[in-house]
């Protein structure tokens, strides 16, 4: 495990800024998506997107996020080639909470917490 200088190092970097601000984003038009039909191509595009996400959580050590991401790939692509059924759709949502859950434990980028003290 990194100790606390390499892990604040990480956190106030540009890269952590971008990844944190970029998962809210995904959750965000996943949520969207799932108000309406999610056709194959939606379903490519979403595992992309998760795939993305796997990639910088295990980067940044989000080893629960790097699961339920990996899951969420697996789902999409197994059903990319037809729309995404009730029980995807439970499996999706599902997921959604538990990295909904994630977000909310996760640091605030070091960065933005600058700006946000400097604002104030």
């Amino acid at each position: 495990m990194a100790d606390i200088s390499q892990i604040d190092k990480l956190r106030s970097g540009k890269a952590y800024q971008v990844f944190h601000k970029e998962y809210a984003e995904r959750l965000d038009y996943t949520r969207e998506l799932l108000a309406h039909e999610i056709d194959g191509s939606q379903c490519l595009e979403l595992k992309s997107r998760f795939h993305m996400l796997k990639g910088g959580a295990g980067f940044f050590g989000f080893g629960e996020i790097v699961r339920i991401a990996k899951e969420l790939e697996a789902l999409l692509g197994a059903t990319a080639i037809n729309a995404l059924g009730d029980e995807g759709r439970r499996q999706l949502t599902e997921s959604l909470q538990k990295l909904d859950e994630c977000y909310r434990e996760m640091p605030q980028p070091l960065c933005a917490e600058a700006e946000d003290s400097s604002r104030a």
